[in-house]
């Protein structure tokens, strides 16, 4: 029997859940539909009202190879 590996999660990962999961979708779907020109462009969502929060792709990461839990948290307000 195949031996199912489940990873840990950790608040850094779980944090806006829903939207990371909406986010990877959107960019695998993206590369399913060509629209993916290497590992240049980005999409981002925010996750705060003033927009200074964020989460986006991991640089030179594949649009069809995102995962949710890849996504990262950016801080517009943090040095």
């Amino acid at each position: 029997m195949p031996r199912i590996h489940i990873a840990k999660t950790s608040p850094a990962t779980t944090d806006f859940a829903a939207e990371r999961s909406d986010l990877a979708a959107a960019f695998r779907w993206a590369a399913r539909l060509n629209m993916h020109e290497g590992v240049a462009n980005h999409f981002s969502v925010a996750v705060n009202d003033d927009g200074t929060k964020f989460l986006m792709n991991p640089n030179q990461s594949h649009f069809s190879r995102i995962k949710a839990s890849d996504l990262i948290l950016v801080d517009a307000n943090d040095p």
